[in-house]
């Protein structure tokens, strides 16, 4: 076969990991597999998770044309058990390397990771990023006077996206770094269930910060009636996202339920104004899932209120 029939094969192969070790079986493959185009979106998820060691093997794999990294921690194998030293697949130089061969890198991913917050801060970053996904990953030595996140805004100034999905170390009070990020569109805190610890927070993040979001999911939180007027403020907000999917990991379940959008809530979501007449939301999508305290007695203030609206979810399904 043709070098590019060879190539359009090894495109097909879905983890960037598999790619490298086929490039040492021999040097024609090490030839074919050092294509560009393969290590535009690379992607350790499709495989066991990498060491440090391993990964340091792969960096000259990455270049210019890098758009997007997703690396796989240690988290959600038998290794999450394990000493803290067996957990870490991430280093501040591994993340500085990072950066400097990959100068157009837009996307960065880090699933099931074990990370030394007081080692590898927002400051390891890659400046580049217009998305950032930190899931299912596990913190430890964060900040216990401000936000983790707190020169973020000045780090990764073009961050447009930022996924933080089940994270239960991201506390209440990083609203207020997180706000700051001018350029930021979507937010995903689903599963960051201390999202609505304090109302404070949440007020004035919404009232000086969010002014391009458009999207925002805020299910499986301990947000409630009041936490959901504020976001309902936001000026170009579109698609809001709530309610539960899964079981709150609480001690105290009942109460964090109690703490979900009831009729309440959505009446001050559809108008929160002292005068109805004066609000216009822009919401297109509202999603209500499990939320025992929404009635269908509300629909006709949300038909009437929410005029812009295209899909509105409650109950399993939504």
């Amino acid at each position: 076969m043709s070098d590019e029939i060879l190539l359009f094969l090894v495109k097909k192969i879905p983890s960037c990991v598999d790619v490298f070790r086929l490039s040492e079986t021999c040097t024609r493959m090490a030839r074919i597999c050092r294509d560009a185009t393969l290590w535009i979106r690379v992607d350790t998820r499709h495989s066991n998770p990498l060491s440090l060691r391993e990964f340091r093997k792969l960096l000259p794999w990455l270049g210019e044309r890098t758009k997007s990294l997703a690396i796989q921690g240690f988290m959600s194998t038998a290794a999450a058990a394990a000493t803290p030293s067996d957990k870490q697949n991430l280093s501040p130089s591994q993340l500085n390397a990072v950066a400097r061969r990959c100068p157009n890198l837009e996307e960065l991913i880090l699933q099931d990771c074990f990370v030394d917050a007081s080692r590898i801060t927002v400051s390891t970053l890659p400046p580049t990023l217009e998305t950032l996904r930190i899931n299912s990953c596990e913190f430890v030595n964060t900040p216990t006077r401000e936000s983790y996140f707190k020169t973020l805004n000045e780090r990764v100034p073009q961050l447009k996206v930022l996924d933080l999905r089940d994270s239960p170390w991201v506390t209440n009070h990083s609203l207020m770094a997180i706000c700051k990020i001018e350029e930021l569109r979507e937010v995903d805190l689903r599963g960051s269930f201390r999202m609505g610890e304090c109302f404070a927070y949440t007020a004035l993040a919404c009232r000086f910060g969010f002014r391009k979001v458009e999207k925002l999911d805020l299910r499986d939180t301990t947000v409630g009636d009041q936490e959901a007027a504020c976001f309902s403020r936001l000026p170009e907000l579109r698609q809001l996202y709530l309610g539960f999917t899964k079981p709150v990991p609480t001690a105290s379940e009942d109460a964090a339920q109690s703490k979900g959008v009831t009729d309440k809530g959505l009446r001050n979501l559809c108008a929160p104004s002292s005068d109805p007449a004066d609000f216009e939301s822009k919401l297109e999508v509202l999603s209500l899932t499990n939320l025992a305290g929404v009635t269908d007695s509300m629909l006709p203030l949300v038909a009437t209120s929410l005029t812009r609206l295209v899909r509105y979810g409650q109950g399993k399904a939504s």
